[in-house]
This record gives structure tokens, C-alpha cells and sequence, in this order.
């Protein structure tokens, strides 16, 4: 983000000469190119002509803008825009090669992040702000020479802070926020979190907004009504944030426990390695892996079994039908699997999301990337295979995994099966990540 002014022309002996010289006929003086846009991105007063004394009419913030005339008054360069003012001179103290959206919203700061006094300069003021909930009013986004601007690639947002308006570069945040002003209502025990997801399928995208089955989980909630004062919504989920006596949480009022929650005891036999959830939902997070035994519940909810296990309680989700069996012919491993149905995904062509969870019992290697092959078959016959690998599984870890796919057959009655499994030893990626992170933070 270095500083980048607009040149002045020095003035040549050759140019003062000529200018005490007739002008030679047909000759005129070359006009530098007028710029399409100027962008700002400061509080800039607006002038009814190129002269600073002449008294501001009105004001403007950063945000970038078509430019009718320029003009170089005493070293300063001068730009006429058009604003709701009609046509204003403005003068620039800092060129940013780049474009400003004016926005106003709430974001939530991860990170304690240095204050700059514009998105291209380098040189932060000596303070900086903890993380917290701040106001912005300007985006900055990146510009290429030869690409134009890159509207989808953030820059920099500018927020009030008791310096005044200071633009931050943040690595995480959390954004949109609004004030959560109606109380919430909760008829079951909800689960309570350090952070926000917006799908259960999103990966890692944008600012690490996690996948249900990483976000941590703080505990739960008993029913009640409880007073948020912060909302967050996404375009899959709405979720707020509430104060609790461990300080504050997220709470998305869709994850909670079943409501069909019912005591029972009752002996479960596990013919396969079978994965155990913090909660009864498969976005909860894995604790482990069992053996095949016979287990004992004491509660259940919907097809789902708590039981106590090495590790403390867990839950199991039990089925008539697991028809995607993860045993090699070999006998040299084992896997338990969870599968959920085949679904269909909404794209320009059909297609499938697999998902399941599976443990590796047993391994000649300490660590292991695990390839699977499954196959799909419809109720006509045709088939289609699909492979995924699963990278550095511990022994005796249960991991979930997905695939997402175009659907080469008709999905009408789909079965999974495990055609075969390969196991290797994991490679030790930490170099490659670190090459990675070198290359993206210019090292």
C-alpha cells in the first residue's frame, strides 16, 4: 500500500524559452489525458472553482467518481466532478489507483488490526483497535493494470474510531451485522457457539466463516426467551448473538436438540466401526470412533442414541438400513459408516452430494491418506464410479467426508456401495503450506 501522488511536470529552460516565443502555426500543446474517474478516499470540502479560498459549498466522502475537467493550480491537481451539488472542483491529497464504494454497515472484528489513514498507505498510525463491532462507511477494492478494477476482491473498509475515520485492512471479520432489537423465543435446548457459519456445506470461504462441524461449540441453551443484541443474515442462515456468564455467544435458533428428546435404555449392537457425535445431528462434532460392540442408551432422539462411551457420552445415529458397507476383503482395515442420502444439487447440469463419516481402525502407518472408490447404481442398472481421498487420518479417528459431483446417471433409486479402498502414508505437507503462505504474504 505504498503512496502514490500525481506527478507535476518539472519545467524544462526549453519550456519557459517557448513560452516567451510566438507559438509556431499549427502546433498546439499536448493536453494530458483526462481520467475517466478520480477516487477518493478522504473527507474532501467541494469548491465552485479550482481555488481553496474561495469558500467550500459542501463536502464529499470517499467513494469514486466521474471526471468532467482537470485542471493544475498552484502544485495541486484539481478535478471537476459532478455531485448532487451539480459540477464541483475537488482536490485530492492522496491518489489511490484503485475503486471506493461508499457502505454503511456493522462489522465484527476478529483481530486487534492497525488503523491507516487511507486503504494505499503503508506507513499505520501508531494506534490500533481490538477486536470488536465497529461502523464502516467505504469499501476499497484492489485495481490492475491490465485486469481494470476487481470489484470482488476486498481492499480495505474505513471506520469510525475515536482517532476520526481510519481505514483497516482486516484478515477476518464478520459482516453484515445489525442491531437485534425483538427477543427471541426458544421452545428447546439450543446449542450455543464462538462464531458463525452461513452453510453446512460452505468450506472455508470468504473471511473463515467455518462449516457447522468445525465451528466451536460453547454449550447449550435452556428454553426461554433471551435478548440478542446483535443479528447476522446470511443468505442460508440468520444468527444472533446473545450475553451469557461466560461472555458472548452465537446462537442460530435452527441447531438444537430434537424435541422427540426421550429417556430409554436399551441394548444397541454395533456390527461395524461406528462414529459417536458431540450432539445428535451429523453437523455436530465427531469425538470418535467405536468398535463393533453392543452398546447401552439412556436417552434417544429420533434415529439417534446417547450412550456412554471411553470418552465420555456421545451420540450414535442408528439405522435399519447402512447399505454403504466399508470393509476391505483384505482385512487389513475397517471403516464404519454414516452415510446421508444422495441428493441432487441445483447447478447448470444434476449434481450429487455424498456424505458420510467413516473410522480407521486399523493401519501399517501412523498417519494415512485414504482413498475411496464407491460406486453408484440406479434402479435400472447404470452406474457410476467416484473417488475421493481423505487426507491424514489418525488411526482410530473418525472423519466425515463429501463429494460433490456431476451426476452421470439418473439418481432414481441410487444405491452407494464401497468398491475398494487404498491406503497410504500421509505426506508432510507443512513445507508446501508454508511455500504457500510465503508466496501470499510476499516473503
Amino acid at each position: 500500500m505504498k503512496r502514490k501522488y500525481l506527478s507535476i511536470p518539472l519545467l524544462s529552460a526549453a519550456i519557459l524559452l517557448g513560452a516567451l516565443c510566438a507559438p509556431v502555426a499549427g502546433q498546439a500543446a499536448e493536453e494530458p489525458p483526462l481520467p475517466a474517474y478520480v477516487t477518493i478516499v478522504e473527507d474532501l470540502p467541494l469548491y465552485d472553482e479550482p481555488n481553496s479560498k474561495a469558500g467550500a459549498s459542501g463536502a464529499v466522502g470517499p467513494q469514486s467518481m466521474a471526471v468532467l475537467a482537470q485542471r493544475t493550480m498552484s502544485g495541486r491537481d484539481w478535478y471537476q466532478v459532478n455531485t448532487w451539488l451539480g459540477p464541483k472542483w475537488i482536490s485530492p491529497s492522496i491518489r489511490y489507483e484503485g475503486s471506493v464504494v461508499p457502505q454503511s454497515f456493522d462489522l465484527l472484528l476478529y483481530d486487534e488490526e492497525p488503523l491507516y489513514r487511507s486503504p494505499s498507505d503503508k506507513e499505520e498510525t501508531p494506534y490500533r483497535i481490538s477486536p470488536q463491532r465497529v461502523h464502516a462507511d467505504a469499501v476499497a477494492y484492489l485495481y490492475d493494470q491490465e485486469e481494470g478494477l476487481q470489484d470482488w476482491q476486498y481492499k480495505a473498509v474505513r471506520i469510525d474510531t475515536w482517532q476520526g475515520k481510519r481505514w483497516i485492512v482486516p484478515d477476518r471479520y464478520l459482516s453484515p451485522l445489525a442491531p437485534a432489537e425483538e427477543p427471541l423465543t426458544l421452545d428447546r435446548y439450543t446449542l450455543l457457539f464462538e462464531q458463525v457459519a452461513d452453510s453446512p456445506d460452505a468450506g472455508l470461504p470468504g473471511m473463515y466463516l467455518h462449516t457447522y462441524s468445525y465451528l466451536p461449540i460453547r454449550g447449550m441453551l435452556a428454553p426461554g426467551t433471551v435478548q440478542p443484541d446483535t443479528v447476522y443474515r446470511g443468505e442460508n442462515s440468520v444468527w444472533y448473538r446473545i450475553g451469557t456468564p461466560d461472555g458472548s455467544a452465537w446462537i442460530n435458533p435452527s441447531l438444537h436438540m430434537p424435541a422427540s428428546l426421550e429417556r430409554e435404555e436399551k441394548d444397541y449392537t454395533l456390527g461395524r466401526v461406528t462414529s459417536f457425535h458431540a450432539y445428535p445431528f451429523d453437523s455436530a462434532p465427531i469425538l470418535g470412533a467405536l468398535s463393533p460392540q453392543t452398546v447401552r442408551s439412556f436417552e434417544r432422539a429420533g434415529d439417534w442414541i446417547h450412550v456412554e462411551t471411553w470418552t465420555g457420552d456421545g451420540w450414535l445415529r442408528v439405522q435399519d438400513d447402512l447399505p454403504l458397507e466399508m470393509t476391505d476383503t483384505a482385512g487389513r482395515f475397517l471403516f464404519g459408516v454414516t452415510p446421508n442420502p444422495i441428493r441432487l444439487e441445483p447447478a447448470s447440469a444434476p449434481r450429487i452430494a455424498l456424505e458420510g463419516t467413516f473410522a480407521l481402525v486399523a493401519s501399517p502407518y501412523e498417519r494415512t491418506d485414504v482413498e475411496l472408490r464407491l460406486q453408484l447404481t440406479n434402479e435400472s442398472g447404470e452406474k457410476q464410479e467416484i473417488t475421493t481421498v481423505v487426507r491424514n487420518v489418525a488411526l482410530g479417528q473418525a472423519k466425515p467426508f463429501s463429494i460433490f459431483t456431476a451426476s452421470q446417471i439418473r439418481l432414481n433409486g441410487a444405491a452407494t456401495t464401497l468398491l475398494g479402498a487404498e491406503l497410504r502414508p500421509a505426506e508432510d505437507r507443512s513445507e508446501d503450506v508454508y511455500q504457500s503462505t510465503s508466496r501470499l504474504r510476499g516473503y
